[in-house]
């Protein structure tokens, strides 16, 4: 009896400890994020594109309990895109979850092997920028909302469900394979190089970002806690 009440109380404590503890460091961690710029999966923009993505980012993959992406695009953190990205057969995988409906319309969605998933139109199918002729443009078609500065004039006189948008490119992707378009995305049509390259126009791309010091001490709390919950209860026997 007494092992089992100084287990109870050591699990209860246990579970106070983290969830304070926690709370402290995702608190530290949300400022830092905030002073330093920082995107993350709440972190998409502002705008009509920004908009979009706050609504369609839960279609990106969640590989574990807490994952982070980082979102680029032209109205947000595009100073950190490479310009120039060469892609081949073998760094092509298969999207997990739905990533194609986390592309605007008019674009799809590519993943590599490294977790990137990237909103990606062919260059030859681009448009000249508005604001610069020397700049490529994609044209999608979003959804519009409430919050869609595109759509509140319209909708006050008819209902509007899309509207369409020159979204610029952020990076050149030269495409060393063939491809294969399956239900948003594309995937490599096999394993064999192909010279010269395809060039695509990418509008969007997200990054995956490591899990917080905050969540990896509750994933590792979480589990701790589990274990002693075992041994109290005796769950496993």
């Amino acid at each position: 009896m007494f092992n089992l009440e100084f287990m109870y109380i050591l699990v209860t404590l246990s579970v106070i400890f983290n969830c304070v503890l926690c709370f402290k460091l995702t608190e530290n961690e949300r400022r830092r994020r905030r002073v330093s710029n920082d995107s993350s999966v709440l972190d998409t923009g502002i705008g009509s594109i920004g908009i979009y993505l706050s609504n369609s980012i839960q279609h990106l993959p969640v590989q574990r309990k807490h994952y982070h992406f980082r979102i680029h695009h032209h109205y947000h953190n595009r100073e950190k895109v490479l310009k120039y990205v060469d892609v081949f057969p073998r760094d092509i995988t298969i999207c997990e979850g739905t990533p194609g409906a986390f592309c605007p319309n008019g674009t799809w969605a590519l993943c590599t092997k490294n977790g990137a998933i990237r909103c990606i139109a062919s260059l030859w199918g681009t448009v000249p920028c508005d604001e610069s002729f020397f700049q490529h443009c994609a044209q999608v078609t979003l959804p519009c909302t409430l919050y869609t500065p595109e759509c509140r004039l319209e909708r006050r006189f008819r209902k509007q469900a899309t509207f369409n948008k020159d979204i610029p490119c952020i990076t050149t992707l030269k495409m060393y394979s063939n491809l294969v378009y399956v239900n948003g995305t594309v995937i490599a049509q096999d394993l064999v190089k192909i010279y010269p390259p395809d060039l695509f126009c990418v509008i969007i791309l997200a990054l995956p970002d490591e899990a917080t010091q905050g969540e990896e001490l509750f994933e590792r709390g979480s589990k701790i806690l589990g274990e002693l919950s075992l041994r109290v209860f005796g769950i496993n026997k």
